[in-house]
C-alpha cells in the first residue's frame, strides 16, 4: 500500500489548454503531485513574505483598522499625559476645597495618613507657597476648645510679628455700628449704609462663593494668615484673583451685618488683637 501512493505521488501528469474549435495545444503544462504540492506551498510562503513587507515598509500600513498613523499615536500620547496631569491637579484642588469648606462651613473631620499625603504634595505644588503649619488650607486640626483666645491671654504670646507683610487693617470702610462676639468665634460687625468690605491685606482669594442667603470670600495672606468675610451682600471678585490691602470685596446698599474670622498658622484668633476698626 505504501509503495502504492508512493507510486502515485510520482506519477507524472500533463495539463494542456487547448483550442475548443480547432482542439489546436495552446499550453501545457507537465507535473506531478509531489511538485504541485511544492510549488503551491512556496506561492504561498512568498505571498505572505511580500504581504510583510508590504505592510512593514510601505504607508498601506495606516489603512489597516486601528493602526492608526505615527502622528495619531503621538497625539494620543499627548493627550494621555495631559489627562495625568489633570487628575493630578484635580485631586490638588480637591484637598484645597476639602480644607476651605472646613473653614467655611465647618465641616471638620479627622484626616487620614493618605489625606495627609495628598495634602503634602499640594503644598509642594501649588504656587501659593502654603507652609506645613498652614493647616488653615491643607490639614486642618482644628478643636472647638481653642477657637476663642481669653481676654486675660497676653497679647505679645499671639499677635505676630509687626512686620510689612502682616500688618492688617480694618476690613470695613464706612460707618461701624456695633463689634460683638460671634457664637462659634470671630465677631459679628453691624455697618451702616454702602459700607465697603474690603481684603485687610494683600493676599489671594481662595475660596469665593455663595451659601444660603450669604456670600462667603477667604483670602490667604503672607506669614500663614488667612481672612474669612461672610455678608448678604454680594462679592465683586474671584476665586484665584489676588486682592490688595484695602481692594473691596463687596459694597451693600443697606445696612447689613459682616461676620468676620482672622486665623492664625492654624488657630482662630480674637480679629480685635490685631486690627483696630
Amino acid at each position: 500500500m505504501a509503495n502504492s501512493w508512493g507510486d502515485k505521488l510520482k506519477d507524472k501528469y500533463r495539463l494542456v489548454i487547448s483550442d475548443s474549435e480547432s482542439f489546436e495545444e495552446r499550453i501545457s503544462f507537465r507535473f506531478t503531485p509531489i511538485s504541485l504540492a511544492v510549488t503551491l506551498i512556496l506561492s504561498m510562503l512568498v505571498l505572505v513574505v511580500l504581504t510583510s513587507i508590504i505592510i512593514a515598509f510601505t504607508p498601506l500600513r495606516e489603512y489597516i483598522p486601528g493602526y492608526g498613523s505615527a502622528k495619531e499615536r503621538n497625539q494620543i500620547w499627548m493627550l494621555t499625559q495631559k489627562v495625568d496631569s489633570l487628575e493630578t491637579i484635580y485631586r490638588q484642588n480637591a484637598a484645597i476645597e476639602k480644607s476651605i469648606r472646613a473653614i467655611v462651613l465647618g465641616e471638620y473631620e479627622q484626616m487620614s495618613a493618605d489625606d495627609d499625603t495628598i495634602s503634602q504634595n499640594v503644598i509642594k505644588d501649588t504656587m501659593m507657597l502654603f507652609t506645613k503649619m498652614d493647616s488653615i488650607l491643607l490639614n486642618i486640626k482644628v478643636h472647638n476648645g481653642n477657637r476663642n483666645v481669653a481676654k486675660n491671654e497676653d497679647i505679645h504670646k499671639i499677635k505676630p510679628q509687626a512686620t510689612a507683610r502682616s500688618y492688617m487693617l480694618s476690613p470695613i470702610v464706612g460707618r461701624i455700628q456695633q463689634i460683638e462676639p460671634a457664637v462659634n468665634g470671630g465677631i459679628n460687625i453691624q455697618c451702616g449704609n454702602l459700607c465697603k468690605v474690603c481684603a485687610v491685606n494683600a493676599g489671594t482669594i481662595v475660596y469665593a462663593d455663595i451659601s444660603g442667603s450669604n456670600s462667603i470670600c477667604v483670602v490667604h495672606h503672607p506669614d500663614d494668615i488667612v481672612s474669612v468675610y461672610r455678608m448678604p451682600s454680594r462679592l465683586s471678585v474671584a476665586a484665584g484673583q489676588a486682592v490688595k490691602a484695602k481692594q473691596v470685596l463687596s459694597v451693600s446698599d443697606e445696612e447689613q451685618v459682616v461676620h468676620f474670622e482672622l486665623w492664625v498658622k492654624g488657630n482662630m484668633v480674637d480679629p480685635e488683637r490685631y486690627i483696630m476698626f
